[in-house]
């Protein structure tokens, strides 16, 4: 009787606590962007995500994947496949339950790293950022993106733990959490490096210091050295994969500005891509080696980091939207004023240094899904200022200053033209008054935050349109009408030829790619029939992967339909086809 009566006492300890309400917003969250969570075939990204799909389908058939390819993302959705595994529409609902499991951990990731900032700031104010923001659910479309971001928000949920207690016991779990996000992405080689830096930074000094460096080191390796060597005992071969992966990616970060051939009849980055090689070599007279091809054209690498710099803004502000950035920039800077006020720099020196691994991105490339991977760190700061704006009401100095530098903004906004930036001030100068109004009527700060905290969300909400969620059952688009029909014209695993491998994977076929090197120059419509048949191709799929991306290829195809090609489907208008190769 008295184990029920304490089992009632938890449950009814943790309906009344901040964790019941963080489940609820969690809950109301899912809700509110369902649509992302009921993609159609026409939802699916045909490159990315679905590569990791057929990655996990791979895995599920007892296929490992080297490391550089991120296999813990391949885990994930091994364990969907399994459950879908019998459908026709087997890719779409993989999808459909990897975003749901990826938000999952994305949420509750930042929120236990919030957690860690109670002292300075209640976790559910920030817990508004992710409830309003746009940065998750843009993540969740690329798994690697998202799954290492989330894993890494848990991770750094233990180093925060880890600077508050200075506790060795969360130096291991720490370990052990970035040796998975190692094996979501790649990028997790650079973050144990940082997190190594962290370790001795925060038990400099101090006797654990020894024991905190073994933990830091022995989990990580366990985990990526665990899964190396069970690779190479299976498939023969102990190789990381990063070289190549490597130098593909600085290749590719670079193609946009060389895209000059007129007569690459590749996609407009496969063209780009052949270029910089004429730049700074090929990958085998380099040796694969990015630094080495750096040293050969220095030149050309300071015009791409020029090039990176002046992109950044921008990406930022795809990444996170113009007002919701601005307001999170602005509060960011109030808050990490506030650590420095409160002698708290090393925590701003330890959230600097855990978001520091993006510089590797200036070998490579950005683009906007790296800048979402630490969105938890960004919110924290934002929420810390939100929590200073509203303790320092009652400092008429303060008030006084930042509504001089908010106007100067929402001038500012006014005369560039800036709507962005003259709504977040406007919103954020609302917020301080009201604030301060509400604390002169003697409801004190701790009524204050929350009043600043519901004019943060309706402000965000203003700039977001929540759609009720619609569900369109499976096979009635054309994508998909196409995938069950596809299967009754020829034999499963039959090569097909298209211009992204999604949907050719979905169908249960083997994907061709059109923009393998064998296909570049192909001077005329029979020259490339005689390459696909050689290649045994049986069909090609259209859409505008292909007749819009690659339109150099789809202007030897189309004419020869009927001639070379059999059409024996056609949706939206002739943007969705399945042509048969003649034989």
């Amino acid at each position: 009787m008295s184990e029920n009566n304490s089992q009632r006492t938890k449950v009814a300890a943790f309906l009344r606590s901040s964790d019941a309400i963080a489940v609820l917003a969690f809950l109301v969250n899912l809700f509110l962007v369902l649509n992302l969570f009921l993609p159609s075939m026409r939802d699916v990204n045909l490159w990315d995500e679905s590569v990791y799909v057929n990655t996990g389908r791979s895995l599920a058939h007892g296929e490992l994947t080297v490391f550089s390819r991120n296999p813990l993302v391949g885990v994930l959705y091994a364990l969907t496949y399994l459950l879908f595994q019998n459908s026709d529409f087997w890719l779409v609902q993989s999808v459909s339950l990897g975003r749901v499991l990826l938000f999952g951990i994305l949420w509750w990731g930042a929120y236990l790293s919030f957690r860690q900032l109670r002292e300075f700031v209640p976790p559910l104010v920030v817990t508004g950022f992710l409830f309003t923001s746009i940065a998750l659910t843009r993540i969740v479309v690329n798994p690697s993106d998202a799954l290492f971001a989330g894993v890494s928000a848990f991770a750094f949920w233990q180093v925060l733990a880890l600077y508050r207690t200075r506790e060795v016991k969360h130096v291991w779990r720490a370990s052990l959490l970035v040796g998975l996000s190692a094996l979501a992405r790649n990028d997790g080689l650079v973050l144990f490096a940082v997190f190594l830096v962290i370790v001795i930074i925060l038990l400099w000094k101090r006797p654990e210091v020894k024991k905190g460096l073994l933990w830091a080191v022995v989990p990580f390796a366990a985990v990526v050295g665990g899964y190396v060597l069970l690779y190479g005992l299976v498939t023969g071969s102990f190789t990381l994969g990063l070289e190549g992966r490597t130098f593909a990616a600085f290749m590719q970060g670079q193609a946009h500005l060389y895209r000059n051939d007129p007569d690459c009849t590749l996609s407009a980055i496969r063209c780009g891509v052949l270029e910089v090689q004429e730049v700074y070599g090929t990958p085998e007279e380099n040796n694969y080696s990015v630094l080495r091809a750096i040293a050969g054209n220095p030149q050309a690498y300071w015009r791409k980091v020029q090039d990176t710099l002046a992109s950044l803004p921008t990406l930022f502000l795809k990444a996170y939207g113009e007002m919701p950035l601005m307001l999170i920039a602005l509060l960011g800077l109030r808050g990490a004023v506030e650590l420095l006020r409160k002698k708290k720099g090393l925590l701003l020196v330890v959230m600097a240094l855990w978001g520091s691994y993006l510089g590797v991105y200036f070998i490579t490339f950005f683009r906007r899904g790296y800048l979402m991977m630490i969105f938890y760190l960004l919110f924290a700061l934002a929420g810390l200022g939100l929590a200073a704006l509203a303790r320092g009401l009652a400092n008429r100095q303060e008030r006084l200053v930042w509504s001089g530098l908010l106007g100067v903004g929402v001038l500012a906004g006014i005369i560039f033209g800036i709507q962005a930036l003259y709504l977040v001030c406007l919103l954020v100068l609302a917020i301080l008054w009201i604030g301060a109004l509400a604390q002169e009527q003697g409801e004190g700060s701790g009524k204050a935050l929350p009043v600043f905290f519901l004019f943060l969300v309706l402000g965000v909400l203003l700039t977001r349109t929540f759609n009720p969620p619609v569900f369109t059952p499976y096979g009635t688009l054309p994508e998909e009408e196409a995938l069950v029909l596809i299967r009754e014209e020829i034999p499963e695993g039959s090569p097909v030829a298209a211009g992204a491998p999604g949907w050719v994977w979905a169908a249960d076929m083997d994907y061709v790619d059109l923009e393998a090197k064998r296909f570049n120059g192909l001077a005329d419509s029979q020259a490339l029939y005689e390459a696909l048949l050689a290649d045994g191709t049986e069909a090609v799929y259209v859409d505008h992967y292909l007749s819009n991306q690659n339109e150099a290829l789809w202007r030897l195809i189309e004419p020869e339909i009927g001639h070379y090609y059999r059409q024996v489907y056609s949706g939206r208008e002739g943007s969705i086809r399945i042509l048969l190769v003649e034989p």
